[in-house]
């Protein structure tokens, strides 16, 4: 399996979780880049392929008011009409709420709505 994982971040917490994913899925024998979200938006905005050699999808950011990082939507917004009907997908998020997390993993996956969503993560 092929996985990318996106992540936006403000204090390093939700690169943490993008950086332990990756090391479990390569545990696992499965390939595995990691992104800032704002280090691949203009390739990713002008190339709607951008996701097509990968199966497995992670999205994640810091939670701002129940809610991922302005430009983290921003991000989501600009892929949301992707093909990606066949991908499977891994929302996660740091939060200091015990709750809020949830939230923002929510969020993220409505932009989403006919992937396979198989979890969500916080720290």
């Amino acid at each position: 399996m092929k996985a990318i994982i996106v992540y936006n971040t403000a204090t390093g917490h939700t690169r943490f979780i993008a950086d332990r994913m990756k090391e479990i899925l390569e545990k696992y024998k499965h390939e595995c880049v990691v992104h800032r979200d704002k280090s691949i938006k203009n390739e990713v905005s002008v190339n709607q392929h951008y996701f097509d050699a990968y199966n497995l999808i992670c999205l994640g950011s810091c939670t701002h008011g129940s809610s991922p990082a302005s430009s983290f939507k921003k991000f989501l917004q600009s892929i949301k009409n992707y093909d990606l009907k066949e991908k499977s997908l891994i929302c996660f998020s740091s939060s200091a709420s015990p709750n809020d997390w949830k939230h923002t993993c929510d969020t993220i996956k409505k932009f989403f709505p006919d992937t396979r969503h198989i979890g969500k993560l916080l720290n």
